[in-house]
């Protein structure tokens, strides 16, 4: 699965938010939540110290936004390796 972590006050998390959108669109398979920590009672682990940050299953692989040809590669390749 793919958490995204952002923030009501962080401008990069705009951008998440819309890059997670096209990925629904264009990868609707792939599970994907979106965690505001501002959101009360949002758990999110020690290792989140910012936002925008991606996760899959747990694990940061991006700090930041990546491009969204970069994301879509990134996520298919580890959703279709999960199913192997």
């Amino acid at each position: 699965m793919l958490q995204v972590y952002i923030a009501d006050r962080c401008p990069g998390s705009m951008v998440a938010r819309r890059l997670a959108e096209r990925l629904r669109e264009r990868c609707p398979g792939v599970p994907l939540k979106l965690i505001n920590v501002d959101d009360p009672g949002a758990a999110a682990p020690p290792e989140i110290f910012g936002t925008p940050i991606y996760a899959w299953n747990s694990r940061i692989i991006f700090l930041g936004n990546p491009s969204e040809d970069e994301l879509m590669t990134h996520v298919r390749r580890l959703y279709e390796s999960q199913a192997d």
